[in-house]
């Protein structure tokens, strides 16, 4: 029997080697392996060995070959292919030109790329973070589909590149749409290499979803009614893809809904009825009777879409938090976000000052400590500035709440803890609305923490922006106007 050694059996070796120690090792590999190889031609072409040194080293030579009838060239189509597979999985930023460098080389040794090649060229330009990235990608897949040997692969790393580096998210969608809808029509054609599958829908719908999240900056605008219909649009095209999806049997998974519910999202949050939150409740029931009908359960992403528009479209804090309460049964943990979010959402309801500070310390403590981040005590600050009119510790709660958080952070270095401007505009704020005597003098204080930070840390998040300010300037105002006497300010 001819025993064979094949050096594609190093691929997963190589790829190993390219991810711990650099794709410039994974190529001294290959190096390696040619030297190898050179080294087996030489002994088998030697016909006759007349020095005693000479038939010692080909004595060597034979008992690393024992039973080895032949040895495949190192630099086949298969290795090439393995490097280039590295390179895929790479991050850095001159990769892709690197893997067409390899091509090119394949190209002039007359070593035959392969679609397996073409496709690791292809993901290297969908991963490049250069302005050239969507060009290329079109080139080689145009290239491809003349040569009658396009896949799924190919298509998707298009899409993939669309996703991450179009300039105009709304074209990059149209775009990415049009690649879906020749993929399908190759497919119904007969050709079953490039049949879509679940991370071709899931990509071009959320294109749709950057889109839709790329149009509501614009919603102050004088053409808020343009944006509120471009987002519409986005919502439509999710939906109908979503639709197409179901009908060629390809199966949704969790992203696939998280695209379409953050299109619906946008679509609600900027909907100027009162009750805009029935309206994304009403829509969102025929997305869940299709995930239950697919057997896919929400995750955590998804929980915080939808935390976040009830709690900010005028739904009742209590149903945020049974929402909550919903989500830790199906065993899916909230993070900071959710818990945020909840008691924003009291803080923004209607409910009494002493029942929005209770409902914000028990959704506190329920977080764990390492979920209480700067967000989470920054929401229960601004619960306690409802407070503090009516009770003059509200404010020195807030403080010694501020306190502790930045104690976490000094002993902790987590970024996740540190203070932020915002969080010191909110104890300035509480401050302000204080009916204590030293109120003005606290609220100075804070002021002056926030400087102090931002000079020792030249943070632009502790910088001192006219949110802070304009709460010192109340807390002057208010000082000024309770002692009649308008030179404080």
């Amino acid at each position: 029997m001819t025993q064979v050694i094949d050096f594609s059996h190093f691929n997963r070796s190589l790829g190993q080697v390219a991810s711990s120690y650099g794709n410039e090792e994974a190529r001294s590999v290959i190096e390696s392996m040619e030297r190898m190889y050179t080294h087996y031609q030489s002994m088998k072409n030697s016909t006759s060995v007349r020095s005693k040194r000479k038939r010692r080293l080909k004595r060597k030579k034979e008992s690393f070959f024992v039973g080895v009838d032949v040895i495949l060239e190192p630099t086949s189509v298969h290795l090439y292919n393995a490097l280039l597979k590295s390179y895929a999985k790479s991050r850095d930023d001159d990769v892709a030109l690197q893997a067409e460098a390899i091509l090119y080389t394949m190209q002039q040794n007359e070593k035959h790329p392969n679609i397996e090649s073409y496709n690791c060229v292809l993901e290297c330009w969908s991963n490049y973070r250069g302005e050239d990235r969507v060009l290329r990608t079109q080139e080689l897949l145009s290239f491809l589909e003349k040569s009658g040997i396009a896949t799924t692969q190919s298509y998707n790393s298009v899409i993939l590149s669309y996703l991450r580096g179009s300039t105009n998210a709304t074209r990059g969608a149209i775009f990415a749409t049009d690649i879906l809808d020749r993929m399908e029509s190759f497919y119904l054609s007969g050709k079953d290499d490039v049949m879509p599958n679940s991370l071709s829908y899931t990509a071009t719908i959320t294109c749709w979803a950057n889109a839709a999240s790329t149009a509501s900056r614009y919603s102050q605008s004088l053409y808020r009614h343009r944006v509120r219909k471009q987002i519409k649009e986005c919502l439509n095209q999710s939906l109908t893809l979503l639709h197409r999806m179901n009908q060629l049997g390809v199966q949704p998974n969790v992203r696939t809904y998280t695209s379409v519910v953050q299109c619906l999202a946008w679509k609600v949050r900027y909907n100027s009825r009162s009750d805009a939150h029935v309206d994304f409740i009403r829509q969102f029931q025929p997305i869940l009777q299709s995930m239950k009908r697919n057997q896919v359960k929400p995750n955590a992403v998804m929980y915080g879409i939808i935390l976040d528009v009830l709690g900010k479209c005028g739904a009742h804090p209590r149903q945020c938090d049974l929402f909550l309460k919903t989500m830790i049964r199906n065993e899916v943990y909230p993070n900071s976000f959710h818990f945020a979010s909840t008691i924003n959402s009291f803080v923004n309801s209607n409910l009494s000052e002493h029942d929005i500070v209770k409902h914000a310390f028990r959704l506190f403590n329920m977080c764990p400590p390492e979920y209480r981040n700067n967000v989470v005590h920054t929401s229960v600050i601004n619960a306690l500035a409802k407070l503090a009119s009516i009770d003059k510790l509200a404010a020195k709660n807030a403080t010694v709440l501020h306190n502790s958080m930045i104690s976490s952070y000094n002993r902790t270095q987590l970024v996740d803890f540190k203070p932020t401007t915002l969080s010191f505009s909110s104890v300035i704020n509480c401050w302000s609305k204080s009916k204590s005597k030293n109120s003005l003098e606290m609220a100075r204080m804070t002021y002056n923490d926030l400087e102090r930070w931002y000079m020792k840390t030249r943070d632009p998040e502790l910088f001192v922006d006219t949110v802070a300010t304009n709460a010192l300037m109340d807390a002057l105002a208010r000082s000024a106007s309770k002692h009649n006497n308008l030179a404080l300010l």
